[in-house]
């Protein structure tokens, strides 16, 4: 799923135990690295096939920001993941 994966590359970019990590896991308090959020909205970006705004970017604080964000943008039901090709 959609929020899985999500978690997935998160933790792969902090080199940390997926199952450390939940929706209220803060980016800034929790994970303390602002660049690496940056990284991880690129990576997003270009796994789900979206873009998302800076002003929508300053306003992910937790992994749950970021799902709902990602969510609001993508173009397949969330349930769906990987999406279908498109011929």
């Amino acid at each position: 799923m959609l929020a899985e994966r999500i978690r997935q590359i998160v933790a792969e970019q902090h080199e940390v135990p997926i199952s450390s990590l939940g929706t209220n896991t803060n980016f800034f308090k929790d994970l303390d690295d602002s660049l690496d959020l940056a990284e991880i909205i690129m990576t997003c970006e270009e796994e789900f096939a979206i873009s998302i705004p800076d002003t929508e970017a300053f306003d992910i604080q937790t992994i749950g920001d970021l799902i709902s964000c990602v969510q609001r943008h993508i173009t397949v039901p969330s349930n769906v993941w990987p999406p279908p090709p498109i011929y």
